[in-house]
């Protein structure tokens, strides 16, 4: 009863890690498992062990890194269309604030290089999460 708590302690401390880790590679899901074995030797957690070496055992026989390229690449894709339309928020609230600037209107121009400012913000996360992914293809 004992190993079965500990067996499933150890599994539970990596499953949810790698089930969310879908965005991790295969030798990084097994750099983490071994890391955590490590951890537990140092204090001769056996059973946390026990468990942990299934967790590589399971990443060594079921892991496919082609699975990972093409989730990788899908999410690149998805970026690619939300900077795209990033883009094209930014592209019509600078005519709203040209037209604002023509106009004279003033709290609608301050409104408009807020809004312009958010957005551009925005670009840029999108565009730093867009390398990072590629770095990881």
């Amino acid at each position: 009863m004992k190993f079965i708590v500990y067996l499933s302690l150890g599994i539970s401390l990596v499953l949810p890690q790698l089930a969310s880790a879908e965005q991790y590679s295969c030798a990084e899901k097994r750099i983490a498992v071994e890391t955590k074995i490590k951890n537990a030797q140092q204090y001769n957690n056996y059973y946390q062990i026990r468990g942990l070496k299934q967790a590589l055992t399971e990443i060594e026989n079921n892991c496919n890194d082609a699975d990972f390229s093409k989730k990788v690449d899908k999410e690149i894709q998805k970026l690619e269309k939300k900077i795209q339309n990033q883009n094209g928020k930014i592209d019509e609230i600078k005519s709203d604030l040209k037209q604002a600037q023509e106009e004279g209107e003033l709290s609608k121009q301050s409104k408009y290089q807020r809004k312009l400012l958010e957005q551009q913000s925005e670009l840029n996360k999108l565009n730093i999460e867009l390398e990072q992914l590629k770095k990881r293809s």
